[in-house]
């Protein structure tokens, strides 16, 4: 079977031609994926570096860019997409300026391939930007639609340092 990971784990599938990686990431110093060596899977990892800044509609742009050729090229059967929060504005260790309804948008272009797809969580260090992310993207993978406010209680993240 082949699949489309989207995440950061390509080197665990570096010796396959069976798995595809994907990863948009942040183009800097020191940041994945580094360097390393190519195996039998070595033209099936793709990594798009972007830029600090970018928004919800250029990230939209690229990735359904790559995705398009992604799904021609390799024909996938399943995807696995990691929801990496750390594209969050104000997340800081990304320096992306993007917003839960971006990635939501990236998301539900996945799920119109109408493939088995496994979503997990992965990157954000602002927590309450992340919780409200990965509420938002259930909410929206789930037909609903969220207040835009979270109202104050004891367990408030705001009281998170």
């Amino acid at each position: 079977m082949e699949t489309i990971l989207l995440s950061g784990v390509e080197d665990a599938f570096s010796f396959t031609s069976k798995v595809m990686t994907v990863s948009l990431h942040k183009f800097s110093p020191g940041f994945f994926p580094g360097t390393g060596d190519l195996g039998k899977g070595r033209w099936y990892a793709v990594n798009v570096h972007l830029d600090d800044g970018i928004n919800d509609d250029r990230y939209f742009q690229v990735f359904t860019s790559v995705m398009k050729e992604v799904q021609t090229l390799f024909n996938p059967e399943a995807v696995v997409m990691q929801l990496g929060a750390d594209t969050m504005a104000g997340d800081p260790m990304c320096s992306f300026n993007m917003t839960p309804v971006g990635v939501a948008q990236s998301l539900r272009h996945i799920l119109d391939w109408h493939l088995p797809t496994m979503l997990l969580g992965g990157g954000g260090y602002n927590l309450a930007k992340t919780a409200r992310c990965w509420t938002y993207l259930t909410a929206s993978i789930l037909g609903q639609t969220l207040a835009s406010e979270i109202p104050d209680h004891e367990g408030n993240l705001k009281n998170v340092v």
